[in-house]
This record gives C-alpha cells, structure tokens and sequence, in this order.
C-alpha cells in the first residue's frame, strides 16, 4: 500500500531560463543568461516549462522540472557559516518551503498553487551539480 502525504507548502519560487549558464564553460565561470523568477509557468506534460533551458530535450525528460527545498539551502548555509543566499542560483525550477520531497521519489504527486493542480512524477533526485559547489 502507498502511503499518503499531505501538507501544506509555500512556492517561493518560479525559475525559467531559456539559455544554460554552466554547461561547457567549465574556464569561463557561469554565462550571464536571463533567468526569470516566474509568477506562473506553463508545463507541458512529458516535456517540462515551456520557455526553459530543459523543455523537450530528451536527456532531461526525468528530470524536466526541478524541486528544491528552502529548508536544505538554509541548513547548509547555517553549516557553512555563509549566512543567506538566493535560493535561484542553484537553478533549481521550483524553490519550496514545507515541503517534504525525499517521500515523494518515484511516485506521483500534486501542488496546488493559486486554484491550480499540478500533477508530477517524482523521478530521481538532481544532484547537485559541481557549479553549485562553486556557489
């Protein structure tokens, strides 16, 4: 039997980028790209955001939509002494707070947001990536 969660979460974030700011630029440091902090996104169902660097490309369809937990970034800085940093350089597409994802992987579930219903399948966990070390 699977179990249920449900808890109430706050989106704090909304990030789309149409270009890529670390692939290949491994001497030249992060490209200045736009990033938007989105008041709503358009997914398309087996392809991610529309708009963003992931939508449709066939590498990425497990993880076409990124989620992040505030509450892990806010640890980590607390243990590395930085003190506060914005949560959108880790180009995650959705920053949460409240949320409990380590459950949620390799099921489906939903968010709410706004009066809308967000159906997602919890595929793997995106690891960070050397580029976030660095920042």
């Amino acid at each position: 039997m699977m179990e249920s969660y449900r808890y109430n979460i706050e989106v704090l974030h909304l990030l789309v980028s149409p270009a890529h700011a670390y692939f290949g630029r491994a001497r030249e440091g992060a490209a200045d790209v736009p990033t938007t902090d989105a008041d709503r996104a358009e997914l398309v169902t087996g392809k991610g955001i529309v708009g963003d660097r992931f939508f449709g490309k066939a590498a990425h369809m497990d993880a076409a939509v990124t989620l992040m937990a505030v509450e892990a970034l806010e640890a980590m800085a607390t243990e590395l002494g930085t003190g506060a940093f914005d949560p959108l350089l880790t180009r995650r597409n959705v920053v949460l707070r409240g949320a409990q994802l380590a459950p949620l992987l390799g099921g489906e579930f939903a968010i709410e947001s706004r009066g809308h219903l967000v159906r997602l399948r919890a595929g793997r966990p995106a690891h960070p990536c050397a580029w976030m070390d660095q920042m």
